[in-house]
């Protein structure tokens, strides 16, 4: 990732930037004490350890590319670290909304209740003439029993002060996670990885 002499220049042109990048690896460096060739020979491979681990890849590269497969960002074979880096940088919030994204089924529980005005007959009013328009088709409708469609009609009547009321139809929302793309169900990226990578771009920019 960096030779001697890249950390060299680093460290004249942006010693803070790397000093920080270390603390958030966890990374700790004597450059007073041995072979500079050799620190910035050990230091480097500490450091794409680091990154590799976070990416949960065997390269840096491989981990910047599954990425931007989870952002659905195009990337070409020939592009080089630092402008695969940036790309990830510029596309960070796309990324981590992909990564943590979900779907969404819809399922309606429909209740029976004598307690409430004809609530019911507003709704479909209100769907014919399109002032609530449905986002979700249902999936399908779910019975509950007696036990537990008594205790919600007790709930709402309570709640609502319902009265004469044919039904009350309670829409949920069941969270489900799309299928893995490329096989990336295992990885899913941090605030805390993207910290480190956007510490690196940093880096990248100033020498």
């Amino acid at each position: 990732m960096f030779t001697a002499s890249t950390f060299s220049l680093i460290r004249r042109n942006c010693p803070e930037e790397l000093n920080k990048l270390l603390r958030l690896l966890d990374i700790k460096i004597d450059w007073e004490h041995g072979d500079e060739f050799e620190i910035s020979q050990k230091l480097d491979n500490e450091i794409e350890k680091e990154i590799c681990a976070r990416l949960k890849s065997d390269s840096d590269l491989t981990g910047y590319a599954k990425l931007l497969d989870i952002g659905g960002v195009e990337y070409s074979i020939s592009e080089t670290r630092k402008e695969r880096l940036a790309k990830i940088i510029a596309n960070r919030d796309r990324i981590l909304s992909a990564s943590s994204a979900c779907i969404y089924d819809l399922y309606n529980i429909v209740v029976t209740c004598n307690h409430a005005e004809s609530l019911s007959d507003k709704v479909k009013s209100s769907l014919e003439t399109k002032s609530i328009v449905p986002l979700i088709k249902p999936k399908e409708k779910i019975a509950l029993s007696c036990k537990a469609e008594q205790a919600i009609k007790n709930i709402l009547a309570q709640e609502l002060d319902l009265s004469d009321c044919d039904q009350i139809v309670i829409s949920i929302f069941g969270r489900k996670y799309p299928s893995p793309k490329k096989n990336l169900s295992t990885f899913k990226p941090t605030a805390e990885t993207f910290e480190v990578l956007e510490q690196l771009n940093e880096i990248l920019k100033k020498i």
